[in-house]
């Protein structure tokens, strides 16, 4: 019932049904809360689907202005690669944890990590939104960001 959805999106992958199938349904498990109709699964799983995130100009600018803001997502990136494992507890405690050593509100970080994981200010909880991305989308995606100048 959500593949016509995805297809007219443009997200349709047939692994969806076979090798990425657990993968997939993890995925809608995570935004089955938010979606209120159908139409809106292809709109919110595409920050899953895809490498290219729109960003939403308003959040980058509240986010991830600061350059000391974007090398703090660098060192969390670094972080979670030498942590024993990528679960969401993991994640949680390092990010709290590097937060605490930042001398920053974990919110500041957070709120920096979703945009920069997710393209906008809002979506499902930081650290799902992480293990379903996987280790290695995560680390990419924040590491963008700790070079990249703000131009959107």
């Amino acid at each position: 019932y959500l593949r016509p959805e995805f297809e007219k999106a443009g997200l349709w992958n047939d692994e969806f049904l076979s090798a990425r199938k657990s993968w997939f349904c993890e995925m809608l498990a995570l935004l089955r809360p938010r979606a209120k109709t159908l139409l809106e699964f292809p709109k919110q799983a595409r920050m899953f689907i895809v490498d290219e995130l729109e960003f939403d100009p308003a959040a980058v600018q509240k986010f991830l202005k600061d350059p000391a803001v974007r090398e703090q997502l660098g060192t969390l990136a670094d972080r979670l690669e030498a942590a024993p494992d990528f679960t969401l507890q993991t994640a949680d405690a390092v990010t709290r944890k590097l937060a605490e050593e930042l001398a920053i509100k974990p919110g500041t970080l957070m709120g920096a990590a979703r945009v920069a994981l997710t393209g906008a200010s809002v979506s499902p909880g930081l650290f799902e939104v992480m293990t379903v991305l996987g280790r290695d989308r995560t680390l990419a995606r924040l590491r963008r960001w700790q070079t990249e100048a703000v131009t959107i």
